[in-house]
């Protein structure tokens, strides 16, 4: 299995019990703020963290 950058980034703050609500509400907000342009990759991230 190849681990993307983006990936490693979410697996990594998941891990970390103080970054990960910090990574979730910046994945969250990456979503909301511009819709149109929010890749994939965001909504991927939240789903492979559990939020």
């Amino acid at each position: 299995m190849i681990i993307t950058l983006g990936k490693a980034i979410a697996l990594r703050a998941a891990a970390n019990p103080l970054a990960r609500p910090v990574k979730i509400a910046d994945l969250k907000d990456n979503l909301t703020t511009v819709p149109e342009t929010a890749s994939g990759s965001e909504r991927q991230a939240l789903k492979l963290i559990g939020a």
